[in-house]
């Protein structure tokens, strides 16, 4: 599980603006290249992908099962 930090030892701010989170918010699945909306959506849910499947850089579950009913938006 990735942890991001600890609010009882580290400020909130400083957590937020940590190379962690930098990292964690820069995940995205290689399916999100190039959408049209992938500014936006940031390659959905993060820690919904890392819960399931062990990495942020994996595909949001949601869009694992109905995958096959999503288009990229341009």
């Amino acid at each position: 599980m990735l942890i991001l930090g600890n609010i009882r030892s580290t400020g909130f701010w400083e957590m937020v603006d940590s190379a962690a989170m930098r990292d964690f918010v820069a995940a995205r699945p290689a399916f999100c290249s190039g959408c049209g909306v992938e500014d936006t959506c940031l390659g959905g849910c993060k820690e919904s992908a890392e819960v399931c499947s062990g990495s942020a850089w994996a595909r949001d579950p949601l869009l694992e099962a109905y995958g096959h009913l999503a288009s990229k938006p341009e």
